[in-house]
């Protein structure tokens, strides 16, 4: 990704980085989250997202739970949890 033109003013990621939620309802601890955030292969997106996150963009997001699962193997279980 060219560090300069019209995204140089984007913020970027360079390497990676883990971003972890805490989600709770009144409260009680829900469980965590940790995201890996490669800017590796997306410099830019993952450097929105980390930024976002450490701005506070996410906190106290309202979120919809739906039990649906994404993936499945003998130790993942991931759940789908969209933002609105």
């Amino acid at each position: 990704v060219p560090v300069q033109g019209k995204f140089s003013y984007l913020p970027r990621l360079q390497g990676r980085a883990r971003v972890t939620f805490s989600f709770k309802r009144q409260n009680q601890i829900l469980g965590n989250i940790t995201i890996l955030a490669d800017g590796y292969t997306a410099p830019i997106t993952a450097g929105n997202f980390v930024d976002l996150a450490a701005r506070n963009f996410y906190t106290g997001l309202t979120i919809k739970s739906q039990k649906k699962r994404l993936q499945e193997g003998p130790d993942i279980d991931v759940a789908s949890i969209p933002l609105l």
